[in-house]
């Protein structure tokens, strides 16, 4: 699997960040900065920014640093190219303050990304001669309900990538969540409050978005570990918390049958795996809510064993205990499992 996952680091926490980028390094990845943060912009900035840079650099990682012509008087350069040779910056995010015509002129010597979330078709067309990749880099959002909601986001995609961009997106993190909000940094407004990993898998399965980036900073190593086996094994892993009774199924890999209904995913291995137990006997029979992992009881006959995961609210049935609850902050990979697709169960 293709797909990046990247970070965030910034001038005025970067030395907090900095020892934990090495073990979470991957060939590709990059790390993206801001170098015109209003409240960052001063002499001790310019000097912390240029050894955060260096330092990034020298773990292997690319640099995408988010710029405007402001920053070319901060650091005391007068063009994009200066700036990127001197401290040094692999790719430049122009945010504000160059017209379309120095956009043009900049790109045929530095590698820039236009703003995804605010492109128009006059400037794609106007920078779609280039024999290149262009590439177009998604804002983040730190207020909530800014975000951009599904099909806005689907549709800014195609236009760019009918115009042959490479896209690179946001996701929030999971521990120190940037301020002054402190709400997450999320480019899809329905990412809010969900975990990173089902964040990356999301992106990845459903937008088919390679290039993907923590815009607080750095994950935690569950959220980071989970995601690497996904990469790894094209294996969705479940985080669930499971009933006592059911904790050996922890672990557990299932494939989804490729004629579950859309309501509900049936796993096609669960009846075979529960001939091997005991009998099932009615327990915690009660209404299931969306996201509920379920298993058949031997008052279902022939299905008992059979275990589902819901993808809506269904109500009590004596014949169907209920066995587990994914957390809140995985639901999303509700939306990415797909028929055919394997998934592991975790107990959390």
């Amino acid at each position: 699997m293709s797909s990046n996952i990247s970070f965030s680091i910034y001038v005025s926490t970067w030395r907090e960040n900095i020892e934990a980028l090495p073990s979470v390094y991957t060939d590709g990845a990059s790390v993206f900065t801001s170098l015109h943060v209003p409240e960052e912009n001063n002499e001790e900035f310019i000097n912390e920014a240029t050894e955060m840079i260096k330092s990034v650099k020298k773990i292997g990682y690319n640099v995408i640093a988010d710029v405007s012509n402001k920053t070319l008087s901060n650091f005391k350069v007068t063009s994009l190219e200066e700036l990127a040779n001197l401290l040094p910056i692999d790719i430049l995010r122009i945010d504000y303050g160059f017209n379309i015509s120095e956009i043009i002129e900049i790109k045929n010597n530095v590698k820039i990304a236009i703003n995804g979330s605010t492109i128009n078709k006059n400037l794609l067309e106007k920078l779609n001669d280039t024999p290149e990749q262009l590439i177009a880099i998604h804002n983040f959002y730190p207020r909530v309900d800014t975000g951009l909601d599904d099909k806005q986001f689907i549709d800014l995609n195609n236009m760019l990538l009918e115009n042959n961009f490479r896209i690179y997106t946001f996701i929030p993190g999971d521990l120190n969540l940037r301020g002054p909000v402190y709400e997450g940094l999320p480019t899809l407004e329905s990412h809010r409050n969900c975990s990173p990993y089902a964040c990356f898998v999301d992106m990845h399965k459903n937008y088919s978005i390679n290039d993907i980036i923590v815009g607080d900073g750095i994950i935690s190593h569950v959220e980071y570990d989970m995601i690497k086996y996904y990469k790894e094994n094209n294996v969705i892993i479940l985080p669930v918390e499971l009933d006592e009774n059911y904790k050996y199924l922890d672990g557990t890999i299932f494939s989804i049958r490729e004629d579950s209904p859309y309501s509900l995913l049936r796993l096609k291995e669960s009846r075979e795996y529960a001939l091997m137990g005991d009998k099932i006997y009615d327990h915690n029979c009660i209404k299931r809510i969306r996201g509920c992992l379920t298993i058949d009881n031997y008052k279902y006959g022939r299905y008992s064993g059979e275990i589902q995961i819901t993808k809506k609210d269904y109500q009590a049935d004596e014949r169907v205990n209920v066995i587990g609850q994914i957390k809140d902050e995985y639901i999303l990979l509700l939306k990415c499992i797909k028929n055919g697709d394997k998934i592991k169960i975790i107990n959390v």
